[in-house]
Protein backbone atom coordinates (compact mmCIF):
# COMPACT_ATOMS: atom_id res chain seq x y z
CA UNK A 1 0.00 0.00 0.00
CA UNK A 2 1.53 3.31 -0.89
CA UNK A 3 1.66 6.06 1.66
CA UNK A 4 -1.54 7.99 1.84
CA UNK A 5 -1.79 11.85 0.26
CA UNK A 6 -3.90 14.16 1.28
CA UNK A 7 -4.83 17.19 -0.44
CA UNK A 8 -4.98 19.19 2.27
CA UNK A 9 -2.49 19.54 4.94
CA UNK A 10 -2.09 21.99 7.62
CA UNK A 11 0.62 24.20 8.40
CA UNK A 12 2.21 22.15 10.85
CA UNK A 13 2.07 23.48 14.70
CA UNK A 14 5.11 24.87 16.40
CA UNK A 15 6.54 22.22 19.03
CA UNK A 16 5.16 23.82 22.59
CA UNK A 17 6.21 22.62 25.71
CA UNK A 18 2.58 20.71 25.79
CA UNK A 19 3.64 18.82 21.86
CA UNK A 20 6.91 17.72 23.18
CA UNK A 21 5.63 16.00 26.59
CA UNK A 22 3.26 14.75 24.23
CA UNK A 23 5.84 13.15 22.26
CA UNK A 24 7.45 12.14 25.20
CA UNK A 25 4.64 10.03 25.80
CA UNK A 26 4.23 8.73 22.92
CA UNK A 27 7.82 7.35 22.54
CA UNK A 28 7.93 6.10 25.79
CA UNK A 29 5.09 4.16 24.88
CA UNK A 30 6.20 2.94 21.47
CA UNK A 31 9.60 1.71 23.44
CA UNK A 32 7.03 -0.82 25.04
CA UNK A 33 6.43 -2.66 21.74
CA UNK A 34 7.22 -6.18 21.95
CA UNK A 35 5.88 -7.69 18.41
CA UNK A 36 7.25 -7.14 15.38
CA UNK A 37 9.34 -3.45 14.99
CA UNK A 38 7.91 -0.24 14.88
CA UNK A 39 10.09 3.23 13.39
CA UNK A 40 8.78 5.93 14.74
CA UNK A 41 9.56 9.10 11.97
CA UNK A 42 9.60 12.64 14.00
CA UNK A 43 8.74 16.40 12.26
CA UNK A 44 12.21 16.79 12.16
CA UNK A 45 12.88 13.43 9.94
CA UNK A 46 14.25 11.75 13.03
CA UNK A 47 14.36 8.12 13.21
CA UNK A 48 13.49 5.93 16.56
CA UNK A 49 13.14 1.75 16.56
CA UNK A 50 11.10 -0.17 18.62
CA UNK A 51 10.51 -3.37 19.33
CA UNK A 52 12.35 -6.69 17.42
CA UNK A 53 15.08 -5.36 15.41
CA UNK A 54 14.94 -8.63 13.87
CA UNK A 55 11.40 -9.09 13.02
CA UNK A 56 9.84 -9.70 9.50
CA UNK A 57 7.26 -8.09 10.91
CA UNK A 58 7.83 -4.22 10.64
CA UNK A 59 5.70 -0.78 10.61
CA UNK A 60 6.37 2.89 10.63
CA UNK A 61 4.29 5.60 10.95
CA UNK A 62 5.78 9.36 9.89
CA UNK A 63 4.54 12.33 12.23
CA UNK A 64 4.35 15.18 10.36
CA UNK A 65 3.30 17.44 12.89
CA UNK A 66 3.63 17.13 16.20
CA UNK A 67 0.91 18.25 17.46
CA UNK A 68 -0.43 14.38 16.10
CA UNK A 69 1.06 13.25 19.18
CA UNK A 70 -0.95 15.51 21.26
CA UNK A 71 -4.13 14.84 19.82
CA UNK A 72 -3.31 11.02 20.04
CA UNK A 73 -2.98 11.26 24.07
CA UNK A 74 -5.73 13.58 24.26
CA UNK A 75 -8.11 12.01 22.12
CA UNK A 76 -7.33 8.37 21.61
CA UNK A 77 -8.22 6.74 18.77
CA UNK A 78 -10.50 9.39 17.94
CA UNK A 79 -7.79 11.59 18.34
CA UNK A 80 -5.19 9.41 16.22
CA UNK A 81 -7.57 8.72 13.52
CA UNK A 82 -8.74 12.64 13.16
CA UNK A 83 -4.63 13.58 13.00
CA UNK A 84 -4.30 10.74 10.12
CA UNK A 85 -7.11 12.51 8.03
CA UNK A 86 -5.37 15.82 8.25
CA UNK A 87 -2.37 14.83 7.09
CA UNK A 88 -0.46 14.69 10.37
CA UNK A 89 0.60 11.55 9.96
CA UNK A 90 1.18 8.63 7.52
CA UNK A 91 2.17 5.17 7.32
CA UNK A 92 3.57 3.44 3.89
CA UNK A 93 1.86 0.51 5.24
CA UNK A 94 -0.88 1.51 7.16
CA UNK A 95 -2.91 -1.91 7.48
CA UNK A 96 0.90 -3.34 8.83
CA UNK A 97 0.90 0.19 11.33
CA UNK A 98 -2.65 -1.00 12.48
CA UNK A 99 -2.18 -5.14 12.93
CA UNK A 100 1.05 -4.25 14.83
CA UNK A 101 -0.52 -1.77 17.10
CA UNK A 102 -3.25 -3.90 17.69
CA UNK A 103 -1.39 -7.04 18.80
CA UNK A 104 0.81 -4.39 20.82
CA UNK A 105 -1.86 -3.03 22.66
CA UNK A 106 -1.66 -4.19 26.22
CA UNK A 107 2.55 -3.40 25.84
CA UNK A 108 1.72 0.31 24.41
CA UNK A 109 -0.99 0.82 27.53
CA UNK A 110 -3.99 1.84 24.70
CA UNK A 111 -6.45 -0.32 26.74
CA UNK A 112 -6.13 1.97 29.51
CA UNK A 113 -3.30 3.92 32.02
CA UNK A 114 -3.50 7.33 34.16
CA UNK A 115 -3.68 9.28 31.16
CA UNK A 116 -7.00 8.08 29.51
CA UNK A 117 -8.58 9.40 32.86
CA UNK A 118 -8.94 12.71 31.10
CA UNK A 119 -10.56 11.07 28.42
CA UNK A 120 -12.67 8.73 30.33
CA UNK A 121 -14.51 11.89 31.78
CA UNK A 122 -14.82 13.74 29.24
CA UNK A 123 -16.31 10.71 27.38
CA UNK A 124 -18.63 9.80 30.56
CA UNK A 125 -19.49 13.52 30.64
CA UNK A 126 -20.61 13.66 27.19
CA UNK A 127 -22.68 9.86 27.02
CA UNK A 128 -24.58 11.68 30.15
CA UNK A 129 -25.85 14.71 28.75
CA UNK A 130 -27.26 12.11 25.75
CA UNK A 131 -28.65 9.91 28.39
CA UNK A 132 -31.77 8.58 26.23
CA UNK A 133 -35.01 9.93 27.90
CA UNK A 134 -37.71 10.86 26.59
CA UNK A 135 -37.14 14.45 25.96
CA UNK A 136 -33.44 13.71 24.79
CA UNK A 137 -34.31 10.31 22.42
CA UNK A 138 -36.14 13.48 20.47
CA UNK A 139 -33.17 15.05 20.28
CA UNK A 140 -30.96 12.11 19.39
CA UNK A 141 -33.09 10.89 16.71
CA UNK A 142 -33.49 14.24 15.22
CA UNK A 143 -29.46 13.74 15.23
CA UNK A 144 -29.24 10.86 13.60
CA UNK A 145 -32.45 9.73 11.52
CA UNK A 146 -34.08 12.71 10.19
CA UNK A 147 -31.34 13.28 7.55
CA UNK A 148 -33.56 12.54 4.83
CA UNK A 149 -33.58 10.41 1.87
CA UNK A 150 -31.14 12.49 0.00
CA UNK A 151 -28.43 12.36 2.43
CA UNK A 152 -28.84 8.38 2.22
CA UNK A 153 -28.47 8.29 -1.46
CA UNK A 154 -25.51 9.73 -1.51
CA UNK A 155 -23.74 6.15 -0.25
CA UNK A 156 -26.40 3.41 -0.53
CA UNK A 157 -28.56 1.68 -3.25
CA UNK A 158 -31.68 2.69 -4.47
CA UNK A 159 -32.82 -0.35 -1.58
CA UNK A 160 -31.94 2.33 0.75
CA UNK A 161 -31.04 -0.22 2.94
CA UNK A 162 -27.75 0.01 5.79
CA UNK A 163 -27.50 -3.22 7.26
CA UNK A 164 -25.31 -5.98 5.56
CA UNK A 165 -25.84 -7.25 2.59
CA UNK A 166 -25.51 -10.97 1.01
CA UNK A 167 -23.40 -11.11 -2.08
CA UNK A 168 -24.26 -14.18 -4.32
CA UNK A 169 -21.25 -13.25 -6.54
CA UNK A 170 -18.03 -10.52 -6.38
CA UNK A 171 -19.90 -8.92 -9.00
CA UNK A 172 -23.03 -9.19 -7.70
CA UNK A 173 -24.71 -4.99 -7.29
CA UNK A 174 -25.09 -3.62 -3.81
CA UNK A 175 -28.89 -3.49 -4.91
CA UNK A 176 -29.04 -7.28 -6.00
CA UNK A 177 -26.92 -8.09 -2.75
CA UNK A 178 -29.52 -6.47 -0.71
CA UNK A 179 -32.44 -7.90 -2.46
CA UNK A 180 -30.83 -11.18 -2.36
CA UNK A 181 -30.62 -10.45 1.70
CA UNK A 182 -34.08 -10.31 1.65
CA UNK A 183 -35.09 -13.24 0.02
CA UNK A 184 -32.88 -15.23 2.27
CA UNK A 185 -34.44 -13.63 5.45
CA UNK A 186 -37.84 -14.00 4.11
CA UNK A 187 -36.92 -17.95 2.98
CA UNK A 188 -35.33 -18.64 6.79
CA UNK A 189 -38.64 -16.90 8.36
CA UNK A 190 -40.86 -18.48 6.40
CA UNK A 191 -43.24 -15.86 5.72
CA UNK A 192 -46.24 -15.86 3.23
CA UNK A 193 -47.42 -13.38 0.64
CA UNK A 194 -49.73 -11.96 3.20
CA UNK A 195 -47.27 -10.94 6.30
CA UNK A 196 -45.05 -7.69 6.47
CA UNK A 197 -42.19 -7.18 7.30
CA UNK A 198 -40.03 -3.91 8.78
CA UNK A 199 -36.44 -4.46 8.88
Amino acid sequence: MSERTTPYRSMPAPRTLVTRTAERIMLAAAARWRIGRLTVVMPDGSARTFGEAASNQSAEIRIHDSAATLRMFLAGDTGAGEAYMDGSWSSPDLPALLRLASLNRDALGLSGGWWRLPLRIQKTVAHRARRNTLRQSRKNIAAHYDLGNDFYRLFLDETLTYSSAVFASPDQSLADAQRNKYRLLAERANLTADQHVLE
